[in-house]
């Protein structure tokens, strides 16, 4: 394909095949080899930044920091709850449900909202939905298991935490700054223990 006029014609954008592998990719003329961008090969990987995936899906970049080369938009602006968007997950050859999914609500502006990590235990055919909801992370970083309002950093509804290595429990900072460990002892009385802090 080309794209221009007069003398300034370009190859804009091209796909050709080497092989049995087919690259996307521009150049700034039509003689120049193309810049690939991106590249389907003979097993059906699919790359994007590299010419050579490894997976149905490869994203590659080459930049220091945060890298987020991977987005699912959902330009719905409703912030009064249910409006979510994520990637869902099937392992079952001969279905095309979605029976866990990691989702994400917006509640307020900007997109800011509910993470959400879903879970539907049913036998059927039906997808999961939000009420699926087996743990959740708020805006402001509370934790809900079992809920998905927690109230608090971390918040445990209809269930119990379970530390099972013995000597292990819960380490609280007191206000002078030291750390206790409290654990249960055979008899079942609680012990604290001064320890140094994490």
């Amino acid at each position: 394909l080309y794209q221009g006029g007069g003398n300034n014609w370009a190859h804009h954008f091209v796909a050709y095949s080497t092989g049995d592998i087919v690259r996307f990719g521009n150049s700034t003329g039509v003689n120049d080899e193309p810049d690939i961008k991106a590249v389907i090969d003979n097993k059906g990987n699919f790359g994007l930044g590299t010419a050579y995936p490894n997976r149905k899906l490869h994203i590659q970049v080459d930049n220091n920091g945060l890298n987020i080369p991977l987005m699912v938009h959902n330009l719905d602006e409703t912030e009064t709850g249910g409006n979510a968007v994520g990637i869902g997950f099937n392992n079952e050859p001969g279905g095309g449900w979605v029976k866990a999914a990691i989702a994400l609500e917006r509640t307020a502006s900007y997109g800011t909202g509910t993470l959400h990590f879903l879970m539907d235990n049913t036998a059927d055919d039906s997808d999961v939905t939000l009420p699926d909801s087996k743990m959740s992370i708020t805006r402001n970083g509370n934790v809900g298991i079992g809920t998905t309002i927690p109230h608090s950093k971390l918040q445990v509804t209809e269930g119990d935490v379970y530390v099972e290595t013995i000597g292990s429990g819960i380490i609280l900072k007191a206000s002078d700054g030291s750390c206790w460990r409290i654990t249960v002892e055979t008899s079942g009385a609680l012990k604290t223990t001064l320890i140094g802090c994490p």
